[in-house]
């Protein structure tokens, strides 16, 4: 939903939301409404204008202001002219005033073709620009190494078209890290992001638990940053330390929100529930505090 209630994304199985739309994909498909006028706007639709794309398309995501919505879909025909042979989904960004849409997770220097793999689950900053999302794809980037055959972190810039890699090997910016990540959350004005992710080379802080961390990345920097990090030490994870999963971030990236299994997150406190707990971390110190004392 926009800011001021004014704009709202929807999914839905329905084929009847709209007259004179055909609507044979037999899936979700994607609509803005606005509360305003109480009118309803195919959003995932084939290039042609009167029908619902072919495949299904969900996970929508909008700007601040409404005007820009960005989600996942299995179509292949909502642009004229792109080429789409993954058979998975495909991250695209919908420009309301247009009515425009655009294939943000294209193969590099070719934007009118998908990446060789799937994307998913996007993210959008307040203004619309930046679109943050995860892919398997292996040709979103120009001369990156993707040597982990998992999910990798990337981001979208409208304004240059391009895709920029965020789960990056902090010994290679040029190589994806060396195990899945994924985007959970981006700020307001799209330069952090936040990531979950298994891989141990993330970022300069040591990371030896063998399991999901969660990160955030500082996308003008190109730098990472380990959040559910030891309490006492210099942002290290030990070997055999539980999970930890990042869920929200706050507009401004200062506060996030964690879920996490490891014990040894805060000073003093005892756990011994053998859950997940939620923590909170705060500003560029990373202090922890657990939200549930």
């Amino acid at each position: 939903m926009s800011a001021d209630g004014r704009w709202v994304v929807f999914s839905s199985l329905a084929t009847n939301i709209l007259n004179g739309i055909t609507d044979t994909n037999a899936g979700n498909d994607l609509f803005l409404f606005d509360a305003s006028t109480a009118t309803t706007t195919l959003i995932s639709r084939a290039s042609t204008g009167t029908a619902t794309t072919n495949g299904e398309s969900v996970f929508g995501a909008q700007s601040e202001d409404g005007n820009w919505v960005v989600f996942e879909t299995f179509g292949t025909n909502l642009v004229a002219g792109v080429t789409d042979t993954n058979a998975q989904p495909d991250v695209y960004r919908f420009d309301r005033n247009l009515a425009v849409l655009t294939l943000a997770s294209h193969a590099a220097g070719a934007a009118t073709t998908t990446g060789n793999q799937g994307s998913r689950a996007p993210f959008v900053s307040a203004d619309g620009r930046y679109l943050a999302y995860s892919s398997i794809a292996t040709n979103l980037g120009t001369g990156i190494t993707d040597g982990n055959n998992d999910f990798d972190a990337w981001i979208f810039d409208a304004a240059s078209g391009a895709n920029t890699l965020l789960s990056l090997s902090q010994s290679n910016q040029n190589q994806t890290a060396s195990a899945g990540s994924v985007v959970t959350a981006i700020s307001s004005d799209g330069s952090f992001v936040a990531l979950r992710s298994l891989a141990g080379n993330l970022a300069q802080d040591f990371d030896l638990n063998s399991a999901q961390d969660a990160f955030v990345h500082h996308v003008p920097s190109r730098t990472n940053k380990l959040m559910s990090r030891r309490a006492g030490t210099n942002g290290r994870q030990p070997p055999f330390s539980g999970a930890s999963l990042s869920t929200l971030m706050s507009a401004d990236a200062g506060t996030f929100l964690m879920t996490s299994a490891s014990t040894e997150l805060v000073s003093g406190i005892n756990d011994g529930n053998g859950v997940d707990d939620l923590f909170v971390a705060r500003d560029a110190a990373v202090v922890l505090t657990d939200s549930f004392e």
